[in-house]
C-alpha cells in the first residue's frame, strides 16, 4: 500500500511541514492535559507564568527578551491570558 503523505515526497524540503506536524501534535496534546487536570490555560501560557513566578513583575520587553519571542507576540499571548483570567481576578 502506497503511503499518501506529500511531505516525504518531498524529502528534504518537507522538512518544515514535518517540524510544523510535530509542533501542531505537541499543541494539541498539551491542550488535552491542561482540559484533563481541569487547568485552565493555554500551553504556551506556561511559559510566560513560570517566568514571572522566578523573576517576579517584567516588562513586556523583558518577556520578549527572555523568551525569545517578538514584542507584538508577547502582547498578544499576555493580552489573551488577562482577557482569560481578569474575570476570575475580579470576583476575589
Amino acid at each position: 500500500m502506497k503511503e499518501n503523505d506529500f511531505a516525504k515526497e518531498l524529502q528534504y524540503l518537507g522538512f518544515t511541514m514535518r517540524l510544523k506536524r510535530i509542533s501542531d501534535a505537541m499543541l494539541y496534546e498539551g491542550k488535552k492535559l491542561y482540559k484533563e487536570l481541569d487547568v485552565d490555560i493555554e500551553p504556551n501560557w506556561y511559559v510566560i507564568f513560570k517566568l514571572l513566578k522566578s523573576r517576579g513583575a517584567l516588562s513586556v520587553m523583558d518577556i520578549a527578551d527572555s523568551i525569545k519571542m517578538a514584542h507584538p507576540s508577547v502582547i498578544t499571548l499576555t493580552n489573551k491570558m488577562i482577557n482569560r483570567w481578569l474575570p476570575y481576578i475580579w470576583k476575589r
